[in-house]
């Protein structure tokens, strides 16, 4: 399964034509990037990247799994209130630490933040699914994970 689709999973879930509750804004970018800001920051904590701060529980797949679907939902808003209609990016290949990777995704938002283009956001989404793939989570966990979310939603 494709990022696209699972971002069409998303949309249709959030964009309904009949209750407004969800509304599309431009004003709400700002709010929703501090969440994912946050939210980012909790997953680092639950994957133990930063050798001074370590989780003495075994942390299961499954909450980083849930961690980052939030900080994926985050991104598919933030670009649903920027117009943008597809997600074909791919993670990248690194050989970077993680905690490298999650300071530069810190600097993608932050450069996000300054210039609020489709380029930016698309470096910023890139930068994200690559700490996913460091993680070892792959579309089809994402999938599996989002569609149960999904239903409980609509239903």
């Amino acid at each position: 399964m494709e990022l696209n689709e699972i971002f069409t999973l998303y949309k249709n879930s959030t964009v309904n034509p009949v209750d407004d509750t969800f509304k599309i804004s431009e004003k709400n970018i700002p709010k929703k990037v501090l969440a994912l800001q946050i939210t980012l920051g909790n997953l680092a904590t639950l994957s133990n990247c930063c050798e001074f701060i370590k989780n003495d529980e075994s942390v299961e797949k499954t909450s980083i799994l849930n961690e980052y679907l939030s900080c994926l939902n985050f991104i598919f808003s933030i670009g649903l209130d920027m117009g943008i209609e597809n997600f074909n990016f791919n993670p990248s290949d690194t050989n970077a630490p993680i905690y490298d990777q999650f300071l530069n995704l810190y600097v993608d938002i932050n450069d996000f933040i300054n210039f609020r283009t489709e380029d930016q956001f698309s470096t910023l989404l890139e930068s994200f699914l690559t700490i996913g793939k460091s993680l070892g989570i792959s579309n089809s966990d994402i999938y599996e994970i989002y569609n149960p979310q999904l239903k409980n939603n609509i239903s």
